[in-house]
């Protein structure tokens, strides 16, 4: 699960801070010719959309890749990683709820 999700991580950071640097030239420009307002909204509205949509998409991605290497309690569904990936390895039940899950 780690390599898969570094992959991801390298390829997310770079379209992120490719489109972070893409984006200067039009702030600048935006700066400088100080365009009608309404435009002015709608830079300011998509930007803060892209930068915080960018939360619920990472979050989306943990668990998806959770799921995807079965890192989940089967029965509560919260995550078996970090402390409670070692509690459920170390006991066989799960550091959440307490049920079986390693037999």
């Amino acid at each position: 699960m780690t390599r898969s999700c570094n992959r991801w991580t390298a390829l997310f950071l770079v379209v992120f801070f490719g489109v972070l640097l893409a984006n200067l030239p039009l702030a600048k420009f935006m700066e400088r010719e100080r365009p009608a307002g309404w435009i002015q909204v709608l830079y300011g509205v998509a930007f803060g959309g892209f930068l915080l949509g960018n939360l619920p998409l990472m979050m989306w991605f943990s668990k998806r890749q959770q799921r995807r290497f079965g890192l989940q309690c089967p029965s509560c569904g919260k995550p078996l990683v970090g402390v409670t990936g070692q509690v459920a390895v170390a006991t066989g039940a799960c550091g959440q709820c307490g049920e079986r899950i390693i037999q």
